[in-house]
Order: structure tokens, then sequence, then C-alpha cells
């Protein structure tokens, strides 16, 4: 079903305000549009294709599900690509989440599960990415994920402009100095 956008809540100083949970939304239906470019923010230096969707609720038990999964290959593995958006870093509970959703989806299709955050706004102290999340047990790793972090915010929106495709360009309100 087609994407109606999200409903401007006020407007401030001759520029809109959008509600933070519609926000959320429209960038996940932008998710389901645009494999491709989400490829080339998370993964610059790769030449990853989109090969097709995965079953974002792979881990239907649970009561949240993935906001997006794709089947993506570089020319040698297939893997699936996990990609959460999220308007703010939260410590306390994205860590796990990433964990068990990359762990279900791991599960579920049985292709390794490479898992990508989108980050909307600037909040809580995000860590370098590649960031991991572990388990310990004993004084050791007993398991371990690493995922990717994208900060939109800090992206630069016109040089972004220039490498994503115009169908991307929706994820240009995001970054730092887009026009809205």
């Amino acid at each position: 079903h087609a994407c109606r956008g999200p409903r401007l809540t006020r407007r401030v100083a001759s520029t809109y305000v959008v509600a933070v949970g519609e926000t959320d939304i429209a960038f996940r239906h932008l998710l389901r549009e645009l494999p491709e470019p989400i490829l080339k923010l998370a993964f610059p230096r790769r030449h990853l294709r989109y090969a097709g969707p995965l079953d974002a609720s792979a881990d239907r038990p649970r009561q949240r599900t993935t906001d997006k999964m794709f089947r993506v290959r570089d020319g040698r593995e297939t893997c699936a690509l996990h990609v959460e958006v999220e308007r703010e870093w939260r410590p306390r509970t994205l860590p796990k989440r990433m964990f068990d959703y990359a762990s279900a989806a791991h599960s579920a299709t049985g292709l390794p599960t490479i898992s990508v955050v989108l980050l909307l706004r600037k909040g809580g102290s995000p860590p370098k990415s590649p960031a991991t999340y572990r388990v310990r047990a004993l004084g050791t790793d007993v398991l371990l994920l690493r995922y990717y972090i994208v900060p939109l915010f800090e992206l630069d929106a016109r040089q972004m402009q220039r490498r994503l495709p115009p169908e991307a360009w929706a994820l240009l309100v995001a970054m730092k100095g887009a026009t809205k």
C-alpha cells in the first residue's frame, strides 16, 4: 500500500514539525522501497546487491518484529540484512533487541544476519560502528553480535544527495543541512 507520509502536526517558524512516532513509521515505509540506498549508506565500501525480501516477522512468537529484512549478495555470499529505524540511541534496550532480532532472523532463515540501526536524531551516546553486544559467562563471551550504526543526522544531506539515487532522497530529511 502507498505511503501517505507523516502528518504535519504544527507549523513552527515557517517549518513543519512532524510527530515523532509518525516519522518512524514514514522511514519504515521507505525501507520497504529503498533497499539499495540503505546498503550504500550502511556499507559504502562494499558492493552489496539487493537479492529479495525476507519476512520481517521471522520471529513471530515475539510481540515485536524487525523493521525490515532483506536478502543481500556481494557476489560470493548471501546473507540477511536486518534494518531497524530508531529516533535516537537507547543504550538500555536497543543492543539487546538487535541481538534478539538478529538471532531470531538467523534461526528462521538459516542465513548469516547483518544488523543495521538507522538513527534519525541525536540522542544518547551511540557507540562507534560496528558496535558489539556481548553475553558473557564464566569470564568469556558466549554470544556476540556486531551491528552497524548509521547516524543519519550526522551525514551531510548535500553530499548524500549526490551519492544516493533520487528515489532515496526522502532519507535526506533526517540528515544535517537538509532543507525542509
